[in-house]
C-alpha cells in the first residue's frame, strides 16, 4: 500500500500501538497510529484525525468497545472496527460480533492483524461500491429484481392486504418454501403464535411511517420441516411508490445467533441463582475496596456480625470500627496487592454459643492487573463445634492409649500412621532407633524390625485391608535373641468402606518364654503336670492320646482309662471342625504353638487354649475363662447400655434447651410489662381512672403469665407422666370414646369421622398420652374446616416394614408448610386467628408422640387438606 494507514487505536498503554505498527510494517502497509486510552481522547481523535480503521482493545477501565462503535455511529463514522484483546473466549467472541465490530484479533496472534485489516477494508470497499449500485438501481426494477435475487436475505414484498406480491428465492433458503408456496399462503400463520401480538405492533408501526425502514421483532417463524427458525426482519412501507406499491420485508435466518444469546443468557442466570443461593456469602470489591457487588447470604453474615447494612459504593474498609481494624485493612491492603488472606471470625454469641465464620479474601486478576478483591464467607460454627468434641474425643482416647503397655497405632489405607501411642514411640526408637512420625510408612522400617518377612506383612495387610480381622502371633529378632509379639489387627470401616486399620500389639515374650520352660518341665516330669489346676493332655502324630492329667479327667469328664491310647476324635466327635479341630490340626502342619479361647459346648465352658506342636506329637493346656467371659460379656453389656443411657441424655439436654428457650422467651414479655406498669405506678400520680387502668394492664399481664406458667406445667406434667405403665390400647375404642365425648360438636358441625383399623387396632402403650394425642388432632380438624364444607376426617392405621403407622387425613383449611412448616409444631404457633387457641395442641402432640419413642410428620395443602402421619416402632405393636 502506497499511501500511509491511519489508524486510531483504543488502548491504554503505548505498547500494543508498537506491536501493532511492527506487524503492519512487516505487511508493508505503513500505517500512522494515534493512541487514545479515555472516551474523550477517542472522540477528539476521531475527529482530528480522521481514521482509516479503528483497533480498539475489548474493554478498558473507562470506555468499553461498545460504546467506542456507538461514538462512531453517533458521528456518522463508518469505516472497519477490529478488536485485538487477550483471552477472547467463545463467549465474547460471539458479543464482538452482536455488537457491531468487523473482526477480533489476539494478541498472541497478531500476525493475523494485517489480513484482518485488509479484509476488512476490501468490506467497507465492497459496501461502498454496494450502496453505489443501489443508488444507481432505485429507479430500475429489473436491476432491483437482480439484487435481491441474489442476496443471501430473503425478501417478500407484501401489497396492502398483506398477500405476497414478490418473493424472492433466498426465502426457500430461509424458510423452505418454494415462491409458489408463499404466494399461496397467508404468511403470517406461519409466526409462533407467542409472536403474533408483537408482529401485529411491528406492522402497525411500518404501516404508519411510510419510507422508513423499521427493524422488525426478532421472532420465530415455522420452517417448511416443522421446526421453528429465528428470523430478524427490516420493513419498509413502500406502498407510496408506484414502482413497488408494496411493504418490503427483509428477513434472515439468526436461529444460531438466537441459540447463543440464550445459553448466554442462561449461563449468566444459572451463575446468578448460584451465587444468590449459597450457602457462602460473596462480596466483588473493586481496587479501593469499594463493594460494588454481593449476594443475599453476604448481606446476612454482614448484617450479624457488623451490626450494619451492607450496601454497594461503601468501603469494605469502613465494615470493621473496633480494635480489629488495623489489621483488617492490612489484610484488604495486602489482598489487593496480590496476596490471599484467611481468618476466622466470632460474629455472634447466643444463649452463650459462639458463632463462627470463615473468612477468605482473593485478589480478582484480570489480564494480569488486579482489579478488585473478592470477600467469600461461609459459617463454620458446626465444624468448630464438631472439632471441639473431637479434640476431646482425641483427649481421652490418647489418655487410654498412653496409660497401656500394649502398642497401640493406626494406619490409613496406604499404610502410613495416622496415630500411635507413647509405648509404641518409645519402643521403635529405644529398639531400632526408628523416629516414627504421622505419615510414616510402616513398611520403610521392615527391614530393621522384622527383616526379610515383606512378602508375609503384604499378604497379612492386603487381607485386613479387605475386611479381615487378623490375630496372630510372631517372634522377632531383638538384640540378639528375640521377642515374641501377639498382634491383633482390625480393619477400620465406614459405610462398609475398609478407611484404615487398628493395630495392638502385645509384648508376650515372658509369656512364651514360661509357657516354653512349661513345656519342657512337662516333657521331663510328668508328676508335675498332675499337679497343676489346669487341664493338659498329649497325642500322638495319629491323634492318639498318649497323656490326660488329672485335671482333665475332672473338667473334660472322662477318665484316664477311657481315652488313653485311644485316637481323641473318636472320644470327642462333636469337637470335629470346631476351632479346637482347626488349631490343633494348623499347630500340627505348620509346626507352631497356636494359642487361641474357644467354648466347648459340651461341658457349657469357655476355655484358654494353647497348643504346642514337638516331634512326637501335640501337646495341649487349656485353662478354663468361664468366668472371666461372663465377667466379659457383661462389661460389653454395661459398656451396651452406657452408650444407649448416653443417647437418652443428650435427646433429654435438647429437650432441656428447647424448654429453657421457650421459658426465657414467652415468660419475657409479660413480666417486662408488669414491671413497666408497676414503675409507672411507683413514681406518677395518676386520676383514679389512669389508675384503674394501669391496674387493669398489670392484672392482664399477671394472667398472661399465669397462662403461661399453666401450659409449661402442662408440658412438664406430660413428660413426668411417662413413667406410666404401658397397656393394650383398643385404637377404635379410643375413637369411639372421643366421638362420644364431642358428640355436641360433631353433631352441630356435621363431622364425619371414618376409621380403617384393619391392619393394627391393638398397640401397647400410654393410655391417656395415646387418648390425648387422638383427641387434640380430631379437634384440629373440626376447629380449622373449610367454610361452608362438611369436615371429613380419616383415620387408618398401617404396617409397613415393621413400623406402624397412624394417619389422620381431613378436609380442613390446610397449612402452607412452605412458610410455615418449621414453625408448625411449636409452641404458641397459630396459623388460621379466625378460631380461638392457644397454639398448644400440635406442640403436645408431637411432645407426646416423642415421649412415646415415636416421630409425627405433616403433609398439607392450603384449600385441600391436612394429613399427619404418626409412626411408632415394632416394640408398640
Amino acid at each position: 500500500m502506497s499511501e500511509s494507514l491511519k489508524i486510531v487505536q483504543l488502548d491504554n498503554s503505548l505498547d500494543g500501538a508498537t506491536v501493532a505498527r511492527h506487524a503492519l510494517n512487516k505487511a508493508n502497509l505503513s500505517p500512522e497510529i494515534r493512541v487514545a486510552g479515555t472516551r474523550d481522547e477517542f472522540i477528539k481523535t476521531v475527529i482530528d484525525f480522521p481514521p482509516d480503521i479503528i483497533l480498539s482493545e475489548f474493554s478498558l477501565p473507562g470506555i468499553h468497545c461498545s460504546q467506542a462503535l456507538e461514538i462512531l455511529r453517533q458521528y456518522h463514522i463508518h469505516i472497519p472496527f477490529i478488536i485485538v484483546s487477550n483471552d477472547i473466549t467463545d463467549g465474547i467472541a460471539l458479543e464482538i460480533l452482536r455488537i457491531g465490530a468487523d473482526d477480533y484479533v489476539i494478541k498472541n496472534q497478531i500476525d493475523r492483524l494485517p489480513f484482518a485489516i485488509l479484509r476488512s477494508l476490501e468490506k467497507y470497499e465492497f459496501k461502498s461500491d454496494q450502496q453505489n449500485l443501489l443508488e444507481q438501481l432505485t429507479n430500475s426494477e429489473e436491476r432491483f429484481r437482480t439484487l435481491v435475487e441474489n442476496s443471501a436475505d430473503a425478501v417478500v414484498v407484501l401489497s396492502a392486504e398483506a398477500q405476497p406480491i414478490y418473493v424472492s428465492p433466498a426465502v426457500k433458503n430461509v424458510l423452505g418454501y418454494t415462491a409458489e408456496e408463499i404466494y399461496a399462503m397467508d404468511i403470517f400463520s406461519k409466526a409462533h403464535p407467542d409472536d403474533v401480538p408483537q408482529l401485529m405492533k411491528v406492522m402497525g408501526k411500518v404501516l404508519a411511517s411510510p419510507g422508513i425502514p423499521i427493524k422488525g421483532h426478532t421472532g420465530r417463524m415455522m420452517h417448511k420441516d416443522g421446526s421453528w427458525r429465528w428470523i430478524e426482519a427490516t420493513v419498509t412501507n413502500m406502498l407510496h411508490e408506484p414502482a413497488i406499491n408494496g411493504i418490503v420485508d427483509n428477513f434472515r435466518d439468526v436461529t444460531e445467533i438466537e441459540k447463543s444469546r440464550q445459553a448466554l443468557q442462561s449461563s449468566e442466570n444459572n451463575l446468578r441463582a448460584i451465587f444468590e443461593n449459597t450457602s457462602e456469602g460473596f462480596v466483588l470489591t473493586d481496587t479501593n475496596a469499594t463493594i460494588v457487588y454481593f449476594n443475599s447470604k453476604a448481606r446476612y453474615f454482614y448484617k450479624i456480625s457488623t451490626g450494619n447494612e451492607i450496601e454497594t459504593g461503601t468501603s469494605l474498609a469502613d465494615s470493621i470500627n473496633d480494635e480489629r481494624s488495623v489489621e483488617y485493612n492490612r489484610a484488604i491492603n495486602a489482598v489487593l496487592a496480590g496476596e490471599l488472606r484467611q481468618y476466622e471470625h466470632m460474629y455472634a454469641q447466643i444463649e452463650g454459643k459462639k458463632s463462627w465464620l470463615n473468612v477468605t479474601m482473593i485478589p480478582v486478576v484480570e489480564n494480569g492487573r488486579i482489579t478488585g478483591l473478592t470477600l467469600t464467607m461461609t459459617d463454620i460454627t458446626d465444624q468448630k463445634l464438631a472439632q471441639d468434641l473431637l479434640q476431646r474425643s482425641e483427649s481421652n482416647l490418647n489418655a487410654i492409649m498412653n496409660n497401656t503397655d500394649a502398642l497401640i497405632y493406626s494406619l490409613d489405607t496406604d499404610l502410613r500412621y495416622i496415630t500411635y501411642n507413647n509405648a509404641l514411640e518409645d519402643m521403635m526408637k529405644e529398639r531400632y532407633d526408628i523416629d516414627i512420625q504421622p505419615g510414616y510408612h510402616i513398611l520403610e522400617s521392615l527391614n530393621k524390625f522384622d527383616p526379610g518377612s515383606e512378602t508375609e506383612w503384604t499378604d497379612i495387610n492386603s487381607r485386613a485391608l479387605s475386611g479381615e480381622i487378623l490375630k496372630f502371633e510372631k517372634e522377632l529378632p531383638y538384640n540378639g535373641s528375640s521377642s515374641h509379639l501377639r498382634f491383633s489387627i482390625h480393619p477400620i470401616k465406614k459405610k462398609n468402606t475398609v478407611t484404615g486399620l487398628s493395630c495392638f500389639v502385645n509384648d508376650i515374650t515372658k509369656e512364651k518364654q514360661s509357657d516354653e520352660k512349661v513345656l519342657k518341665a512337662l516333657e521331663e516330669k510328668n508328676v508335675i503336670l498332675e499337679s497343676i489346676g489346669d487341664c493338659f493332655f498329649a497325642v500322638d502324630k495319629n491323634w492318639i492320646v498318649t497323656y490326660w492329667n488329672k485335671q482333665a479327667e475332672i473338667v473334660l469328664n472322662t477318665p484316664k482309662e477311657n481315652i488313653l491310647g485311644k485316637n481323641i476324635w473318636d472320644i470327642f466327635p462333636d469337637v470335629v471342625d470346631t476351632l479346637f479341630h482347626i488349631y490343633y490340626q494348623k499347630a500340627i502342619d505348620q509346626n507352631t504353638i497356636q494359642h487361641f479361647e474357644s467354648y466347648y459346648e459340651r461341658g457349657k465352658a469357655w476355655f484358654e487354649v494353647t497348643a504346642y506342636p514337638s516331634a512326637s506329637g501335640l501337646s495341649v493346656y487349656l485353662r478354663e475363662i468361664t468366668q472371666r467371659k461372663h465377667d466379659e460379656s457383661r462389661l460389653h453389656d454395661l459398656n451396651k447400655n452406657l452408650q444407649s443411657y448416653t443417647e437418652e441424655l443428650i435427646d433429654s439436654n435438647k429437650g432441656l434447651e428447647q424448654f429453657s428457650y421457650i421459658v426465657s422467651h414467652n415468660l419475657r414479655a409479660p413480666v417486662a410489662n408488669i414491671i413497666g406498669l408497676a414503675e409507672l405506678l411507683s413514681q406518677h400520680k395518676f386520676s383514679p381512672a389512669e389508675n384503674e387502668e394501669l391496674l387493669q394492664g398489670v392484672l392482664v399481664n399477671v394472667k398472661r403469665l399465669d397462662d403461661i406458667v399453666s401450659d409449661l406445667n402442662t408440658i412438664l406434667q406430660v413428660k413426668r407422666e411417662v413413667s406410666e405403665n404401658r397397656e393394650p390400647v383398643e385404637m377404635q375404642q379410643l375413637v369411639d370414646n372421643i366421638r362420644s365425648s364431642i358428640y355436641n360438636i360433631i353433631e352441630r358441625e356435621n363431622v364425619e369421622i371414618q376409621t380403617d383399623f384393619s391392619a393394627l387396632n391393638k398397640i401397647i402403650t400410654l393410655r391417656s398420652y395415646l387418648h390425648s394425642i387422638f383427641y387434640n388432632l380430631i379437634i384440629n380438624s373440626i376447629k380449622y374446616r373449610q367454610k361452608d364444607i362438611d369436615p371429613v376426617i380419616k383415620i387408618k392405621s398401617a404396617v409397613i416394614n415393621g413400623e406402624m403407622i397412624i394417619s389422620f387425613q381431613d378436609n380442613g383449611l390446610g397449612i402452607d408448610l412452605k412458610k410455615k412448616g418449621k414453625h408448625l409444631f411449636g409452641l404458641y404457633k397459630r396459623f388460621h386467628h379466625h378460631v380461638e387457641g392457644k397454639g398448644m395442641g400440635l406442640f403436645m402432640v408431637k411432645t407426646q408422640v416423642e415421649m412415646l419413642g415415636g416421630k409425627i410428620v405433616a403433609d398439607s395443602t392450603v384449600d385441600k387438606g391436612t394429613e399427619f402421619r404418626i409412626l411408632f416402632r415394632s416394640d408398640n405393636l
